[in-house]
């Protein structure tokens, strides 16, 4: 307790040696500690809160904020239906939440039927399956990482008796994308299949996709549906030809930039392709009847003779009879004999054969490349050979073929570098107003750290007390200030003095010998500095005894008992 009290004793010293603005810098900083220590542990206490739930209906959110209420759990409401909790309990409030059957995302699916009573029509039935089937068609498609949500609308018509008066089933689906998406037409495709092989009856043809904005993706008639495949087959061959030009000009740009610098060429590339995939088919026909390459398909021999005194001429109607030999359609011979008799001899060949035939069928493969042109311009190159060396050089990395009609023009004009010269100039002027504010900032900074030391020095030289020679042989303590009076207790108290009293008076006693004046000194000093010591002690003393009679009472006091 000695030592409570005793430090207690100092610091009460402490602050009555302050001067107001002294008293009043103390309290400041100490109010400001206060307030950044409350900053500092009301952050600390202050939970760190992420996405528990998004996207969720204001009835749905509203229920799960009195579960969370129910429960003591901290939340925060976030836009676009986010809830907020402790990062910590996330996964604790979404299991509960789960058992509680939350969320159930605004969509019923076929839980539809979960409590489902005896009582229910057929209607009612028919009317919940459409819903239940709806609602779980929602949620497959909203799963896909394009698509924020989903809603589905299915036409089922009643089954017919007879097939001329089925009506199909159709379908139209309302997608909204996520922040920066957009379906192509192989997700809008996939999209429409999935949906179709889902509804018994439904063809993919007979389905509307549109999105949030109103803009329509799919179009519920077949001859859109091919209209939109040639349209992705055209967006394909773009893109390809696209990629095929870019790579070109990518490997143009960086082997003439090896030549001629950096930033010193421009390479342009347009490429034709021909898209059509063409089927040649070429059949060759080769004679070789009679030969021994042909083969024989068929063959008819006739062999006939006579014996008479006439001789007669014959043969197989037609044009068979009248073709050569060598044809093998056919033969007469006829024999004549000398003398009143004669002789007939009739021989028929017939022979057919096989037609030989060669058939080839050729595919060509589309993007073959019809054309190429190529377009260099290079900054400021006046040599006419480098520029014929240059043109030698794109041409064959190009593979430049004339007889397509390939195209290279190579040009040296000026570059225009204003633009590139003031954007380099801002960023210098930015570069140096950040060099600028920096140094401002640190030289700032700096200041305030050595008004600051400055300050807290002065403040501690303020509090040691100093002493003046008060006169001949005397000694007298004096404030922070000359001719500034002694605030109170600034004297250590003696026997039945206050503790300021007995202070001043034992430092007066204590300093007098180790403060006075010698008198080799007294002698060798000027009599003028002398003069005006004495004057500034006799004001302070004056000062003194006006403020502080007591104190001066008991200095004198000291000074006789001693």
């Amino acid at each position: 307790m000695q030592s409570l009290t005793e430090i207690k004793e100092q610091l009460l010293e402490t602050w009555g040696r302050l001067s107001s603005v002294q008293r009043g810098v103390v309290a400041g900083l100490s109010v400001l500690g206060l307030i950044m220590m409350a900053i500092f542990v009301n952050w600390a206490r202050t939970p760190d809160y992420a996405v528990a739930f998004r996207n969720l209906e204001e009835s749905e959110a509203g229920v799960i904020v009195e579960k969370l209420q129910e429960q003591a759990i901290p939340y925060k409401l976030g836009s676009g239906g986010a809830i907020l909790v402790p990062r910590a309990s996330v996964y604790d409030v979404r299991l509960s939440m789960a058992k509680e059957g939350l969320p159930k995302g605004g969509i019923v699916g076929f839980e539809l039927f979960d409590g489902a009573s005896l009582g229910m029509t057929e209607f009612s039935q028919s009317v919940n399956y459409r819903r239940a089937l709806e609602g779980e068609l929602a949620r497959t498609i909203g799963s896909l990482d394009l698509v924020k949500q989903a809603r589905v609308h299915l036409v089922l018509p009643e089954k017919s008796l007879y097939a001329s008066q089925q009506v199909n089933p159709t379908a139209s689906i309302v997608v909204e994308l996520a922040p920066g998406a957009s379906l192509s037409q192989e997700h809008i495709r996939s999209i429409r299949y999935l949906v179709a092989a889902s509804v018994e009856g439904l063809s993919p043809d007979s389905l509307t996709i549109v999105d949030t904005s109103g803009s329509t993706l799919a179009t519920g008639a077949g001859e859109g549906a091919v209209h939109e495949i040639a349209i992705e087959r055209t967006s394909q061959q773009m893109r390809a030809q696209r990629s095929y030009e870019q790579a070109m000009e990518a490997e143009l740009q960086g082997m003439l930039e090896q030549l001629v610098g950096p930033a010193r060429v421009i390479v342009k590339t347009s490429v034709e392709m021909d898209w059509n995939q063409v089927e040649t088919v070429e059949e060759t026909y080769s004679p070789g009847g009679g030969t021994d390459q042909a083969v024989l398909r068929s063959s008819h021999e006739t062999y006939e003779g006579y014996s008479g005194t006439l001789p007669t001429t014959g043969g197989i109607p037609g044009t068979a009879s009248n073709l050569p030999p060598d044809m093998g359609s056919g033969t007469v011979t006829t024999t004549l004999q000398e003398g009143s008799g004669g002789a007939y001899q009739k021989q028929d060949i017939l022979r057919n054969y096989e037609v030989s035939r060669v058939e080839s069928r050729t595919s060509s493969a589309p993007g073959k490349i019809q054309r190429v042109s190529v377009s260099v311009l290079l900054d400021s190159i006046e040599d006419p050979q480098q520029i014929a060396d240059i043109k030698q050089v794109v041409e064959a990395a190009v593979g430049l073929d004339a007889e397509r009609g390939d195209v290279i023009s190579v040009k040296s004009l000026p570059f225009d570098r204003s633009f590139y010269e003031q954007e380099a100039e801002a960023m210098d002027q930015a570069r140096s107003y950040d060099l600028y504010i920096t140094a401002a900032k640190w030289g700032g900074l700096g200041i305030f750290v050595l008004v600051l030391l400055l300050y807290v020095r002065g403040l501690l030289n303020s509090l040691r007390p100093a002493v003046v020679p008060v006169g001949r042989g005397v000694v007298a303590p004096l404030g922070e200030q000359a001719g500034r009076a002694l605030p109170p207790r600034s004297v250590p108290a003696l026997e039945g003095a206050s503790p300021s009293r007995a202070t001043l008076a034992r430092q007066a006693g204590d300093d007098r010998a180790e403060l006075h004046l010698s008198e080799k000194e007294e002698a060798d000093g000027a009599a003028r500095q002398a003069e005006e010591a004495r004057r500034r002690i006799q004001r302070q003393v004056g000062v003194i005894a006006e403020t502080d009679p007591d104190a001066v009472a008991d200095v004198i006091r000291n000074w006789i008992s001693r």
